[in-house]
């Protein structure tokens, strides 16, 4: 069988609502070389089924994988090792790719030889705007070794974390890796992910299109508090800071991480404080965040936070004043709410 350009890698978890609009964008693409594998990770919502009745209808193109509920990490591991085509795309299955995005990234890769590309992503379905915009120029090549810009980016913030905003080569791909130890992380999850690629590709180049629709989806996991939020959160930051640390052996990277770490435990804070726990509870998981030694480390940074209302959160918090964080956190719930119904 002839190996597809592209292999379009998408994990399916209880998306019944949802995946009809994805699969369609992927149906609807004008360039024809590319086959799609559909990854269903135990959903029990029907959305399996759905998978198979895609299948049914176009053969020649989609894939189905069923297995048990692993998580979203082995399912990406799955598509991976599922793939056949030459270059990875990976779509989540609420989201919706562009029509022509596979041939405008067809492009970009056949005029520059590119191991990886990366794209932007809109949150309106129309595909009309971007979120933000990053300091690049479209077509412009570069690679982690020779563009400080785009080692700050990846080590000091999550703007360039999603594996769907980027197609890479199949070789950059880590299939033989064990995933298992990262299995639990559900906060920039991505990351195990993109940054290992992006240290790898030696050919980047950016596409400054707008190509992919993320649906704003309040449900999601980045959405919701759980238990190991922190432990989570904690050990993304460990992965990007260990690559700020390799890419930069001055310090000064991981010092950056480190600042940009404190701004993430404030939002698990907030998540905690605002979640139906009862209070017990909520003490529990904060105190868990508040006597750790990663915390506690990026905490040194405290004086560097210009967000004022950011920096009271984490001194109440560093100094183990729960109930007026409780409060804060009640009142964030508030204005989230009338934001929402206005």
């Amino acid at each position: 069988m002839t190996q597809p350009f592209f292999s379009v890698l998408v994990p399916v978890y209880n998306v019944k609502k949802y995946l009809d609009e994805c699969v369609e964008s992927l149906m609807s693409q004008s360039f024809p070389d590319y086959e799609v594998v559909l990854v269903d990770d135990g959903s029990t919502d029907g959305s399996g089924e759905m998978c198979d009745a895609w299948q049914a209808r176009f053969p020649e193109r989609i894939r189905v994988v069923h297995q048990e509920n692993r998580g979203l990490i082995m399912a990406r591991l799955t598509g991976f090792r599922t793939g056949r085509g030459r270059y990875f795309v990976n779509v989540d299955s609420d989201d919706a790719l562009h029509s022509d995005a596979l041939r405008i990234l067809q492009e970009y890769i056949v005029r520059n030889d590119a191991d990886l590309v990366f794209y932007y992503a809109s949150v309106k379905p129309d595909f009309s705007a971007t979120a933000r915009k990053l300091p690049f120029r479209d077509g412009e090549v570069m690679s982690i070794a020779s563009h400080g810009e785009l080692r700050r980016i990846l080590s000091t913030t999550f703007q360039m974390n999603s594996v769907c905003t980027k197609v890479f080569r199949r070789e950059l791909a880590e299939i033989e890796r064990d995933y298992s130890s990262v299995r639990h992380i559900s906060e920039g999850e991505d990351l195990m992910f993109s940054l290992p690629l992006m240290d790898r590709a030696e050919r980047i180049v950016f596409c400054d299109h707008v190509l992919y629709y993320y649906r704003t989806n309040l449900a999601s996991i980045s959405n919701t508090f759980k238990p190991t939020l922190f432990r989570s959160m904690r050990d993304t930051l460990r992965i990007q800071r260990s690559y700020a640390e390799k890419w930069d052996p001055t310090g000064e990277l991981a010092r950056k991480c480190d600042a940009n770490g404190l701004i993430n435990f404030y939002n698990v804070a907030v998540k905690i404080t605002r979640s139906s726990y009862p209070m017990k509870k909520k003490r529990e998981y904060l105190l868990e965040m508040v006597t750790d030694p990663d915390f506690l480390r990026d905490y040194s940074y405290i004086d560097q936070m210009n967000k004022r209302k950011v920096k009271y959160a984490l001194v109440l918090a560093k100094n183990k004043c729960f109930v007026p964080l409780y409060l804060f956190g009640a009142l964030k719930q508030r204005q989230a709410s009338v934001a929402d119904n206005p």
